[in-house]
């Protein structure tokens, strides 16, 4: 991944700053007993002292949604030109986790996102819109996840996910 990037054009963090959707995590490769479900993000508007933040939401019971806002930073590391990296809390209050943009579709709905993680492991999450996560993702980004993300998955999303961050008022916000 990092010495011979198949997916060099793809890789563009720009892009999820770009996204006015909601990005939910459809599967990913870590946290497999975790209880949280509907893991969503969608960027806020207009950016704030030149950040831009995201409302991040979960929930527990389908019942309840948390959410709160981090600053999502951009960064790049070599051989790119552009921003690669995308970092921002995955908890309130936590520190921000960093993730490299393995792949990015070229419709800019379905997205892979890679954390290197103790002794080589990577810690992988793939991401919808809101319009295309019901579906099957687009091949060429299950093949990059499924290329580069070892292990078992876990799927976060599920079909209730849309509704319930539509209809409920949050838990807590930060």
């Amino acid at each position: 991944f990092r010495r011979r990037p198949r997916f060099k054009d793809r890789h563009y963090a720009l892009d999820i700053i770009r996204n006015d959707d909601t990005l939910f995590v459809k599967m990913r490769n870590f946290a497999l007993q975790s209880p949280w479900r509907c893991i969503a993000m969608k960027r806020t508007d207009p950016p704030k002292h030149g950040l831009y933040f995201f409302t991040l939401f979960s929930t527990q019971d389908f019942k309840k949604v948390e959410t709160f806002l981090t600053p999502m930073h951009l960064s790049t590391t070599p051989p790119h030109r552009a921003p690669n990296v995308v970092s921002y809390q995955i908890e309130a209050g936590g520190p921000r986790t960093h993730y490299k943009v393995l792949f990015v579709d070229n419709d800019r709905q379905c997205y892979v996102l890679i954390e290197n993680r103790h002794k080589g492991f990577r810690a992988c999450q793939l991401l919808q819109t809101s319009y295309t996560v019901d579906t099957v993702p687009p091949l060429q980004c299950l093949t990059a996840y499924q290329n580069n993300c070892p292990g078992r998955k876990q799927f976060p999303y599920d079909s209730r996910c849309k509704d319930l961050m539509k209809k409920n008022v949050p838990l807590k916000s930060y």
